[in-house]
């Protein structure tokens, strides 16, 4: 089983992955990293240089190539689970599990972060920003198969996904 980690960026989906990939002995991916290593540069870098509609694009290629995968734990980029053919991507070989958080908690935990494009141009008014895009991708993320609470623990939150997934 491919099991997809979904939700808004500095959730901690790399962070929950890397240890629920360690408990269930599977391999850990995570889609930012496949990019950066496919086009050479970091995730800014490819966003500015090539936009973002190209970035989408390329998320969606390095998702169907991971389909295909028996078993992963796969920490997906913020946006990754935006759009209706990701998302079908997503149902059709594997199990998604949203990391859901409040905005403040988000905006606490990107403030340490310079290199996120998509908010480095509201650092000001992070918390705002950031529950009116919960809000519009809301839709999206509320597909997911289970919804976990990531306010909490990395270890509670590892241990709930397993008994979610049985």
């Amino acid at each position: 089983m491919i099991i997809y980690l979904v939700g808004y960026m500095g959730v901690g989906k790399t962070t929950v992955g890397q240890k629920l990939a360690q408990k269930l002995r599977y391999p850990f991916l995570d889609t930012d990293d496949i990019i950066c290593s496919l086009e050479g540069k970091n995730i800014s870098t490819v966003f500015s240089d090539m936009g973002e509609p190209y970035f989408r694009a390329l998320e969606t290629r390095v998702l169907s190539g991971i389909m295909h995968l028996t078993r992963a734990v796969v920490a997906t980029g913020g946006g990754m689970a935006c759009s209706d053919e990701n998302q079908r991507i997503i149902s059709q070989s594997g199990k998604s599990i949203y990391l859901k958080a409040s905005p403040n908690f988000l905006a606490e935990r990107l403030q340490e972060f310079s290199d996120r494009p998509i908010i480095e141009k509201h650092k000001d008014d992070l918390t705002t920003f950031i529950s009116n895009h919960l809000q519009a991708r809301s839709g999206y993320y509320d597909k997911a198969s289970y919804i976990v609470d990531a306010e909490q623990p990395i270890e509670d939150i590892v241990d709930i996904i397993i008994n979610q997934l049985g």
